[in-house]
């Protein structure tokens, strides 16, 4: 039996999902370091908290943080990383300039969780575009957007190489009403409509397309015998 051309579904590849493209380094670099000990992200990194308590004051080694795939994409330093976290309210650079730590309480995970949906599918082959995008669409429902965040960026690989440009993406909210309300609208993304669901519930919407997808597969190739 085939799977139509090629016999088989044409491989998936993760790819990198690149900064607006008018945004300078130093910019860049302050919105990945102020993200990275967000109420966003910090909560449930997991990675990041384990390097907090490493250390007695709660300071993470910027060289570790430079490490970071968004930091390498930018070629940023330890010297770039510092001068950009200096200016982040909430966070304090050590006087040698190697480390770095948040100085407000970390919110619950379940808090955040309580106010954050996936929704899909969004173009991603610019960050800065797509999170203006979906907070665009979201804001004629009076919802108010905290941070949005790439959660899965994969698809076919394009014929002249380049990127993939679709993918979903986390959407952080302001309040758990607002993430209530954003569930069940009929929403679109620059003029596609998006499905949305609660970011707890995520894998599961995954699994049951997966499912969905095998079957039609399968029914697909047993109809070609």
């Amino acid at each position: 039996t085939g799977g139509g051309k090629g016999g088989r579904a044409e491989r998936k590849r993760w790819v990198v999902v690149r900064f607006k493209g008018d945004e300078d380094k130093p910019t860049a670099v302050r919105r990945q370091i102020d993200f990275y000990f967000s109420d966003s992200n910090l909560p449930t990194d997991r990675f990041l908290k384990e390097e907090i308590a490493r250390n007695a004051e709660g300071y993470v080694a910027i060289d570790v943080i430079a490490r970071f795939n968004r930091m390498r994409l930018l070629n940023a330093t330890v010297a770039d990383i510092a001068a950009a976290a200096r200016t982040v309210p909430g966070l304090q650079v050590s006087d040698n300039g190697l480390l770095v730590r948040r100085v407000t309480p970390v919110p619950d995970a379940e808090e955040t969780m309580a106010r954050s949906v996936y929704l899909k599918p969004v173009r991603l082959s610019d960050f800065g575009a797509c999170s203006e995008s979906v907070t665009a669409a979201l804001r004629p429902h009076g919802l108010r957007v905290a941070a949005v965040r790439v959660a899965r960026f994969r698809g076919p690989q394009p014929a002249d190489g380049g990127e993939v440009l679709e993918g979903a993406v986390f959407v952080e909210l302001e309040t758990p009403e607002d993430a209530a309300k954003c569930i069940k609208l009929p929403l679109e993304v620059d003029g596609r409509r998006v499905v949305v669901c609660m970011k707890r519930d995520w894998r599961q919407l995954e699994r049951l397309e997966h499912r969905d997808r095998e079957r039609e597969n399968k029914a697909r190739t047993g109809g070609e015998d």
